[in-house]
């Protein structure tokens, strides 16, 4: 909820018995992408 009220464009969880597991619908419904902390750093590499 904070996330989405600060505007986050993506919130990263390992939590895939609750959040994760309802991503589809989460998403559809409101501005904000989540993600498993494997799939943020594939999607946003860190630069060296």
């Amino acid at each position: 909820m904070l996330a989405i009220h600060n505007r986050c464009a993506v919130f990263v969880t390992c939590d895939q018995r609750t959040i994760l597991r309802y991503r589809a619908e989460v998403e559809a419904e409101l501005p904000i992408q989540l993600m498993k902390p494997s799939e943020f750093i594939q999607r946003y590499p860190v630069l060296r």
